[in-house]
């Protein structure tokens, strides 16, 4: 299954097509404590950060809401196995407050770093008080600008 992202630029319309096997969360949901992505990237030893650059996106595609004061770490982590279960972290954000976490929000845009192990993933950090609502996506894409996201509804034709 593929999914379409629409990126406005300077007027121009830029249409990114994301295939599934390159995402870790699809609008994933989650309440607290530290969460894996749903899916892992088997990079079967191949140096998936040399070469021609690949980006790694995270983004808000429900506004986050919370009791207390909520906030949210993401990382990009690695692992030599796929669950992620001792992965070792290679970029984490500070955390973000639920304030800023709204629908749309690019958490991080970064060029994914070279030499990892097999597993490469995606860690969400909840701390301070537990999310009542919230989701999100990450995904790796080729082509990064200083764009907006649009969020579609579930089954939206473009």
């Amino acid at each position: 299954m593929l999914k379409k992202l629409k990126l406005f630029l300077a007027g121009a319309i830029i249409t990114t097509i994301i295939d599934k096997f390159n995402e870790f969360s699809d609008s994933q949901a989650f309440t607290t404590g530290a969460n894996t992505s749903t899916f892992s990237f088997d990079t079967n030893g191949a140096d998936i950060g040399s070469g021609e650059d690949l980006y790694l996106v995270i983004q808000v595609d429900t506004t986050v809401t919370s009791n207390g004061n909520a906030t949210v770490k993401f990382g990009y982590v690695e692992d030599d196995n796929a669950d992620l279960s001792t992965a070792t972290v290679l970029h984490e954000t500070a955390a973000i407050g639920k304030a800023t976490l709204v629908a749309g929000y690019q958490v991080l845009k970064m060029k994914i770093p070279a030499n990892t192990k097999r597993y490469v993933g995606v860690v969400y950090t909840v701390a301070t008080a537990d999310l009542t609502a919230g989701k999100f996506s990450a995904f790796l894409c080729k082509d990064i600008t200083d764009a907006k996201t649009r969020i579609y509804p579930a089954g939206y034709s473009i």
